[in-house]
Order: structure tokens, then C-alpha cells, then sequence
């Protein structure tokens, strides 16, 4: 029976779990009204022992974690999800074995497309593109026409998109 932890502790305590079984790249993203987070995980921080390098959505309301994307036994997983503005898409990164690609997704994990070869994806706050880095440089996903351009060539000093505002 999975156990059900609220309020600002239960914040805390799964903000800790996270940091012991989460991706150790990545960060939980918490929707914009900061009723979930989602984050990619080896292992549930519920339910302890189940090991899975899939997505999973912790809702601080009812204290419950439900997995979006199931994951897989070898060493391929999915980390580093963000949450739209909106609350109703997600973009993570999923290494297949050999490379990164970044996948576009609904809330619940339904509709998933692979976009590219890429890493280190945001949502722009009007929520119209998903901006992501190649190897090429740094790309824009259109969401509404699937448009994917490559807006600017990779410096030889890279980027840091968490500050990026277009």
C-alpha cells in the first residue's frame, strides 16, 4: 500500500528521497500551480524496492505517485522532464543505450513523439516552442505546426537555456 505524505514535510521528505534516487542530473520539475512534480527516477520514492528508470508524477495534494512512462531493466531511462507553462505537455530526455533524444509528451505520458537528438529542454513561458540543445546548437520545437529549427549554432563556449528568454 503506498504510503501518502502532504503538506510543506512531505515536500521535504520527498525532496530528499528525490535527491537519493532520482536522475542525479536532473531536477523534479513542479508544475507552474505547484500542485505535482514530475521526475524521472531507478526507483519509486512510495514505493521502495520497485525499481524503474521511467517518469513518475507526485501530486503534493493527495500525497500520490502514479508512473507516467513505465522505464526499462537496461540502461536506458528517461530524466530531466519539465512541465509546460500550461501544465498539460512534458519534454524530457531519454537515452536509448547510445544517445540522448528529447521527447514531447501529454501530462499523463499519452502522445509521445521523439523531436531529435537533444538535451536540456524548456518550455518557452508563452508556451508556443520547446527549446532544446543539439550537438548543432540550439534548437526551437514548434508546438502548435511541429516545426523544428535550429536557431543558433553551438558556441564553443555552450549555453545555459534555464536563463534564455525569447
Amino acid at each position: 500500500m503506498p504510503q501518502k505524505v502532504t503538506g510543506f514535510l512531505g515536500l521535504l521528505f520527498i525532496m530528499s528521497l528525490l535527491s537519493c534516487r532520482s536522475d542525479p542530473l536532473g531536477t523534479p520539475a513542479i508544475s507552474a500551480e505547484g500542485r505535482y512534480m514530475v521526475y524521472g527516477a531507478i526507483e519509486s520514492i512510495i514505493n521502495v524496492g520497485d525499481f524503474d528508470k521511467g517518469l513518475f508524477r507526485y501530486n503534493f495534494r493527495t500525497g500520490h505517485e502514479t508512473q507516467i512512462i513505465p522505464g526499462s531493466d537496461g540502461v536506458q531511462g528517461y530524466s530531466r522532464p519539465k512541465v509546460s507553462v500550461q501544465g498539460d505537455k512534458l519534454a524530457c530526455r531519454y537515452f536509448d543505450g547510445s544517445w540522448l533524444y528529447i521527447y514531447l509528451m501529454d501530462a499523463d505520458g499519452s502522445n509521445r513523439l521523439r523531436i531529435n537528438k537533444g538535451y536540456d529542454a524548456e518550455f518557452t513561458d508563452d508556451g508556443k516552442f520547446l527549446i532544446y540543445l543539439t550537438s548543432q546548437g540550439l534548437c526551437q520545437f514548434d508546438l502548435q505546426s511541429g516545426e523544428d529549427t535550429l536557431i543558433l549554432d553551438q558556441p564553443t563556449t555552450g549555453y545555459n537555456i534555464e536563463v534564455l528568454t525569447l
